[in-house]
């Protein structure tokens, strides 16, 4: 515990509690932070209302674009008032290090995270134009400490840090708690997908083959549910997809038999850190997962849910789980064993203190 409190400035793109990079990595330690004496000041250039807008208006796009520059301009006239820096991805949208640089250059101690391989070209999909990959090499080599969240990302940062932790994304298993109280021996069984827009199109809709044999395998007994996007209806497999929602995430997942993360595998899912998997298992549903990246690690093949990398491996697991009531069920369980082990807040929030302690104890590189 810090006495006197430190005082830790966190700048986002996005607003609290929405954007999965920032819920799962750092919004969900605040409350311990807060216990543990680290004062946070949450600063967003997104609210909101351009959050969900941002991939569909080209308008919410030129007012975020400039809107930016204002706040980042005040954050840096405030940045000496604070012990430590912690940006997450990126401090703007624009594709120059400015903003960051002067961050850096400040007397507060700079945190840089990042949870994806961004520095790929395809990372500015929300706006290609920007180019923004292009700056992360200058990211990294300005803070004092580099926070990556699996081994592949860690090893592509230790080309230009020599201070890089691995943090893996984790839950709050006190808030994504198991719904059903006991096995569930009728049909249909749900087969679930949570996620955002993007990788609604880019995984779960890719993967549309599968879904179909395998509808076409086992009839009525199966239906699926997705939340992630209002746009992907498919009359064949039944699927009305709804649109993310923080509020009604936890209810919409507690309806799941079965949770799927499919992924194609290329440059850009090997740095997939794990999440949509973790969720699925800290409700004490088993995953189906293309292994893939750092979801590799979260499910042990076999004991907490089935690695698939055909279409045949993937109806046949699925086939599996649907039909064999009890193995769904112990497998649930084990899946959150694990999480509650090795991928939750609790495992983890004692490290960020000690790694900020650690931190503010180190030179100013």
């Amino acid at each position: 515990m810090f006495n006197p409190p430190i005082r830790l400035l966190f700048i986002a793109n996005y607003p609290k509690g929405w954007a999965p990079g920032q819920r799962f990595r750092f919004d969900c330690y605040l409350s311990y932070f807060k216990k543990q004496g680290v004062h946070v000041t949450y600063t967003p250039i997104m609210n909101e209302e351009e959050y969900r807008n941002y991939t569909r208006s080209s308008l919410t796009k030129l007012k975020v674009y400039f809107k930016q520059f204002f706040i980042r301009l005040k954050d840096l006239l405030r940045k000496n008032r604070y012990d430590i820096i912690f940006i997450q991805r990126e401090a703007s949208f624009f594709p120059w290090t400015w903003f960051d640089t002067l961050f850096e250059k400040g007397k507060a101690k700079v945190i840089y995270d990042f949870d994806d391989a961004i520095w790929l070209p395809q990372s500015g999909a929300t706006a290609p134009w920007l180019a923004r990959h292009k700056k992360i090499p200058a990211l990294i080599q300005n803070a004092d400490v580099v926070i990556a969240g699996c081994p592949y990302l860690a090893e592509y940062a230790r080309q230009y840090h020599s201070w890089v932790e691995i943090i893996p994304t984790v839950v709050d298993t006190d808030y994504f708690v198991p719904k059903k109280k006991e096995p569930k021996y009728d049909y249909p069984v749900v087969i679930g997908w949570s996620g955002s827009p993007s990788t609604l199109k880019e995984n779960f809709m890719v993967f549309e083959k599968v879904w179909i044999r395998v509808k076409e395998t086992l009839g009525d007994k199966v239906v699926f549910k997705v939340m992630g996007g209002d746009f992907y209806h498919n009359e064949r497999l039944g699927i009305h997809s709804i649109a993310f929602d923080p509020d009604k995430e936890v209810d919409f997942i507690g309806t799941f038999d079965i949770g799927v993360k499919p992924l194609p595998e290329n440059d850009w899912t090997k740095g997939k850190c794990g999440l949509k998997e973790l969720i699925y298992m800290s409700m004490e549903i088993p995953a189906i997962v293309s292994p893939v990246g750092a979801t590799a690690d979260s499910v042990d093949h076999g004991v907490n849910g089935f690695h698939a990398t055909t279409e045949e491996e993937w109806v046949h697991y699925i086939k599996t789980l649907v039909e064999n009531h009890e193995l769904r069920w112990q497998m649930g369980k084990a899946a959150r064993e694990k999480v509650v082990q090795k991928f939750s807040v609790k495992a983890w929030r004692d490290y960020y203190i000690k790694l900020f302690h650690r931190l503010l104890n180190s030179p100013k590189t």
